[in-house]
């Protein structure tokens, strides 16, 4: 992977990633290492709000995204997940097995999608943003930034904090089989999707994932709000990821 400028992307051929910049948003540290786990090399561009000439050329206000030559941009987990798969079928990350596959990507969502775990996430630290001025959760800036984007509502923050600790109970669940991987044996996306949640749930430090500031703090904040509910199991699964198939220090 490397890092360009945006012209630099859009006049190169292949794959190129936008990727949020500045932090290691779990969507766009996932499909990074998808690619890199992969071995398919790609040209990655960091954006960072507004991004008004990166979103015109992507057509789409998330990150990440991903160009590969002239096909249609993708921007949602699952589509960046099957390019990858299309691009590199030796080394699989989807299950081949039909009832396996619709687990994984099952599970997949109520991690990646919306209304689970990280958009909870997301939500009630938008919730305590905009309730402290910015004292907890997300800076208010951000925050006010965000609500639009994450469908907040007034007195959504219980509601969105106990999707997020469900979802996280979740996750310890399948690590109870004494099994390697979330879904037994064999590594897969969901484990790529569980370790990049985590490093905003559980902040790696500086010397592994260096990020802003203010977002350090947001994310170490939710870590003491989280406490008990980010088991040894989740952190064990975490460093078991980065040792094999991550390595550290996350690029952000």
């Amino acid at each position: 992977m490397q890092f360009v400028d945006l012209e630099t992307a859009k006049a190169a051929s292949g794959l190129r990633l936008v990727v949020a910049g500045g932090f290691p948003s779990p969507w766009s540290v996932a499909a990074k290492a998808i690619f890199q786990v992969k071995k398919v090399p790609f040209v990655a561009v960091r954006y960072r709000a507004p991004g008004t000439e990166i979103c015109a050329w992507t057509g789409t206000y998330n990150a990440p995204a991903a160009l590969y030559d002239a096909e249609p941009v993708r921007s949602g987990w699952a589509e960046i997940l099957e390019l990858g798969e299309r691009l590199a079928p030796e080394m699989p990350l989807v299950p081949s097995h039909p009832e396996a596959r619709a687990r994984m990507f099952g599970y997949g969502h109520e991690l990646m999608g919306e209304g689970g775990l990280l958009w909870s996430m997301r939500q009630y630290a938008i919730d305590a943003g905009l309730a402290s001025s910015g004292e907890k959760g997300f800076p208010l800036v951000a925050s006010k930034y965000l609500a639009p984007r994450y469908g907040w509502a007034e007195g959504c923050g219980p509601r969105a904090r106990a999707r997020f600790h469900e979802g996280l109970a979740v996750l310890d669940g399948l690590l109870r089989s004494g099994k390697p991987w979330l879904l037994g044996d064999t590594f897969t996306a969901l484990d790529i999707y569980a370790a990049s949640a985590m490093a905003v749930i559980a902040p790696l430090p500086e010397k592994d994932c260096a990020m802003l500031p203010p977002l350090r703090q947001t994310f170490e904040w939710l870590r003491g709000d989280t406490g008990n509910a980010i088991t040894p199991a989740l952190l064990a699964h975490r460093a078991r990821v980065h040792e094999m198939h991550m390595p550290l220090p996350l690029d952000v």
